[in-house]
């Protein structure tokens, strides 16, 4: 499934991410893929940007508050692909701000970590692809 994410800045300057939330068959994991970052600013106009430029705590929170409330966290897998097809894991410690409601996470810290040898996350980023291929 495709969402759109993202947020506005005090200028009035947005921010969007292109999200895909993906649940493969024979697993009992959610895959989160962020592709494509755009800065539209106040011309509508839009400019590439990479994740390291954004508050990335402010989307995550947004994609699960919003779109996946009550999803159990630890069994997502987040991947971002930037424009020259590199792959990255991003993980991330989060919290509930209140103990009982599935809509308040808050996160914490991120980290981005290329995946170059991680067999792991290597062959679910590859599927992840092939998911999303079969999307558009």
């Amino acid at each position: 499934m495709f969402v759109s994410l993202g947020y506005t800045l005090k200028d009035g300057v947005e921010i969007i991410v292109k999200g895909y939330i993906l649940h493969p068959h024979n697993l009992h994991e959610t895959w989160i893929v962020f592709k494509d970052i755009l800065l539209i600013d106040l011309y509508s106009e839009a400019h590439y940007r990479s994740i390291s430029e954004i508050n990335l705590e402010r989307v995550l929170e947004h994609l699960y508050n919003k779109h996946l409330p009550g999803l159990h966290v630890p069994s997502t897998h987040v991947y971002y692909i930037d424009r020259n097809d590199q792959n990255f894991h991003v993980s991330f410690n989060h919290k509930r701000k209140k103990l009982l409601n599935p809509r308040d996470i808050k996160v914490t810290k991120h980290s981005l970590k290329p995946i170059t040898d991680d067999e792991f996350h290597l062959q679910r980023i590859d599927q992840a692809k092939a998911l999303m291929a079969k999307l558009v």
